[in-house]
């Protein structure tokens, strides 16, 4: 089998849409529209058609990202008509990518690693179940108990594809993301996604006050995904949180969706233990394909130590 790996341009973009429309396994990150995003946001795509001949067999999602004086490959997986196709390409994309010291691959995988210490992506299985029986079998005991407590609060959900709704949702997002040392999406980017997207936007009110947010896709294999999801420090007494997925899992029965994924995160903080009480399990979500063994173990070295270390710089910064 001889595979040829071209770079997504314009002239090709058809090919891309074509595919990804008609793959069952296509996810919204894989979408011309996501990797237009991804643009906005500064992101170098580099990304890859498979051809066999003259036929599309996959689509590879590619950004070169900088760490330090690391480089590496993220891709939103490597979407395939075929299984059969996967090492095929691998091997030839570590041939065409010889400058980085890996590929962060975020796809879902069949077997689970539990010595790995990445991203596991948490998705709850709603098929065919009600409402009363995610409640009692899916959300933990306590949780339950906190979404009484908003209920009790008369907290109120806000479902829209609004613009206003999205820039009041906005600041709560950039400024958790900045405490946890990551860069925020930028706006008009967000806006381009609610544009062009079936993406919608959950608010959580008190009364007039927002005290939380979450903005969701709804893919095209009755998945429903969290993409973003934030809260104000100052209002976690009132657990929106618990209210907000709460929310979703309702409108995801309503709408007869099949999977809620929350998104990823890493297996034992705090973040994951709160998608497990509220039904996500883990799914092995983040491969690593190594392209140089020796600096792939300094990255492992220096990894966790030094993004830490950001976290804190970020947090200080903004507290001073």
């Amino acid at each position: 089998m001889v595979l040829k790996l071209i770079n997504l341009n314009r002239k090709n973009s058809k090919d891309w849409t074509k595919f990804f429309k008609n793959n069952k396994k296509s996810r919204f990150e894989q979408s011309i529209n996501y990797l237009d995003f991804l643009e906005h946001n500064g992101k170098k795509n580099n990304n890859k058609i498979v051809y066999e001949g003259k036929r599309v067999v996959g689509l590879v999602t590619l950004v070169r990202e900088n760490f330090l004086f690391f480089k590496r490959y993220n891709s939103n997986g490597i979407l395939v008509n075929k299984e059969k196709y996967i090492p095929v390409i691998i091997n030839e994309l570590k041939k065409q990518l010889k400058d980085g010291v890996y590929i962060k691959i975020n796809d879902f995988r069949k077997n689970s690693d539990k010595n790995n210490k990445y991203s596991y992506a948490y998705v709850i299985n709603i098929e065919n179940k009600s409402k009363e029986t995610l409640w009692l079998k899916n959300i933990n005991k306590k949780s339950r108990n906190l979404i009484r407590k908003c209920e009790k609060n008369n907290l109120k959900i806000n479902i829209s594809k609004s613009s206003n709704e999205l820039e009041k949702f906005y600041p709560i997002y950039k400024k958790r993301m900045i405490e946890f040392g990551s860069t925020p999406f930028n706006l008009k980017s967000l806006k381009y996604l609610l544009k062009n997207e079936k993406y919608i936007i959950f608010n959580v009110y008190k009364g007039s006050k927002i005290l939380a947010g979450g903005t969701l896709v709804l893919e095209n294999n009755k998945n429903l995904v969290l993409h973003l999801s934030a809260s104000k420090k100052e209002y976690l007494a009132y657990s929106p949180n618990n209210f907000l997925y709460w929310e979703i899992l309702k409108f995801a029965i309503s709408k007869k969706f099949s999977k809620v994924n929350y998104g990823p995160s890493l297996l034992s903080n705090n973040v994951s233990k709160f998608k497990g009480s509220m039904g996500g399990k883990p799914i092995l979500f983040e491969k690593h394909v190594i392209l140089n063994p020796k600096l792939y173990f300094f990255y492992n070295l220096f990894y966790f130590p030094i993004l830490n270390l950001k976290k804190f710089s970020k947090i200080f910064y903004n507290i001073f």
